[in-house]
């Protein structure tokens, strides 16, 4: 620690004025450079495009991370009617509708209110049965739905999350 007599023997040193003059000269005379505030704004306008192409690209995955095919066709709806109280099949039977999913990152898939199966994609073997799994790739799912009831089938991943309601319509 500094003694108070060191404190005040600093403090009385005085700056000659020569040294003044010429300090507050080259304050006034200092001109901020050009090039650097453009390296800048160049740096920062490239991190913000880099910045922008990420989420663009993380969006534009998100929206197709699981997506859903029903007769061979990308379905974007949020409602599938089913004829009678049956089971949402694969394409081979005849009349049957095919409920197909890929899904790019694993995604959890839950029933509430019935259960699903989930098919082999190319084998059409059995994976799972009951209201809850998580799966990453192609798989086929039929939707056990209660007759007069709806089954939500939803699927979830780090990206996005869907509903899709299945009606059963008894007749």
């Amino acid at each position: 620690m500094i003694s108070e007599n060191e404190k005040n023997k600093y403090q009385s040193i005085k700056a000659p004025e020569e040294l003044k003059q010429r300090i507050a000269n080259d304050i006034k005379n200092i001109q901020p450079s050009q090039n650097k505030k453009s390296n800048h704004r160049i740096i920062e306008t490239i991190a913000a495009c880099v910045l922008v192409a990420f989420v663009v690209g993380f969006v534009g995955v998100g929206m197709n991370s699981s997506t859903v095919y029903l007769n061979g066709e990308t379905f974007y709806g949020e409602q599938i009617n089913l004829p009678q109280a049956s089971m949402v099949q694969r394409a081979s039977v005849d009349g049957g509708q095919v409920v197909e999913i890929d899904c790019r990152f694993e995604t959890k898939i839950s029933a509430e209110n019935g259960e699903f199966t989930l098919l082999d994609y190319k084998t059409g073997e059995e994976i799972y049965t009951g209201n809850q799994y998580s799966v990453e790739g192609k798989v086929v799912i039929a939707v056990n739905v209660p007759e007069g009831e709806k089954t939500i089938l939803k699927l979830q991943n780090i990206l996005s999350e869907r509903e899709i309601a299945f009606n059963s319509n008894a007749f």
